[in-house]
């Protein structure tokens, strides 16, 4: 039976707790940082960390062997100029970008959360009523070490287009652009409504996350 699907975002940011408290070892640092680079990096990375820039270290493990989704997911390595880059592997890494089926309850297909519980972000799709999570990316000393993606299995059933967008949206979140844009065309769009489905890296998502792959973890932005 075909559905009609509806695309929502919506977003909450969790509170840090714990979050940060000890500091970084060996990657704190010293560079001189830009107002124009600290701006976008503090408003959509470090701010939510004690204002300090908190990223992997490249490159990334992504467990992922789908040769098309691994197509798409180059997108974030294209469009940061080569700032992100992805090995992608065929077994579930130690450190890295996970992906897991859950099924999971509730009317929301989507969480995105840097600690638990995870805090309400994610795609909302119309009528299904079921999960789809982004969950707990592990973050020591402002490096990230895991990001686990829960799929719902819902979203096997929902089209391509759905599931591509969610997986391409989530895999955002996990390399460090915590909140959402708003423009209807954005993969991080939060907007209430958006046409189905968005897989363009806008440019200001693609500058911050350049800008914020480019400077040491740990540096200091406000």
């Amino acid at each position: 039976m075909t559905r009609s699907v509806r695309l929502v975002i919506a977003f909450s940011v969790l509170a840090l707790v714990g979050c940060g408290k000890s500091s970084p070892t060996g990657s704190t640092a010293t560079t001189s940082v830009t107002a124009g680079q600290q701006s976008i990096v503090s408003r959509h990375n470090a701010q939510f960390f004690n204002d300090k820039t908190t990223r992997w270290e490249v490159p990334i493990n992504i467990f992922i062997v789908n040769p098309g989704g691994r197509d798409i997911l180059r997108d974030w390595e294209v469009q940061t100029g080569g700032a992100i880059r992805l090995n992608f592997i065929d077994y579930n890494p130690g450190e890295g970008i996970r992906f897991r089926a859950l099924d999971l309850p509730g009317n929301i297909v989507g969480f995105s959360g840097l600690f638990e519980p995870p805090s309400s972000a994610g795609v909302i799709v119309a009528q299904t009523p079921r999960i789809h999570t982004l969950r707990i990316p592990q973050v020591i000393s402002n490096r990230v070490r895991n990001c686990d993606v829960f799929l719902d299995p819902i979203l096997w059933q929902s089209g391509a287009a759905v599931f591509w967008h969610v997986v391409k949206h989530e895999v955002g979140h996990c390399l460090g652009f915590v909140d959402h844009t708003f423009e209807t065309d954005s993969v991080m769009s939060s907007l209430e409504s958006v046409p189905c489905c968005p897989t363009k890296i806008i440019p200001r998502v693609a500058d911050m996350l350049r800008e914020l792959y480019t400077l040491p973890i740990g540096t200091e932005v406000h």
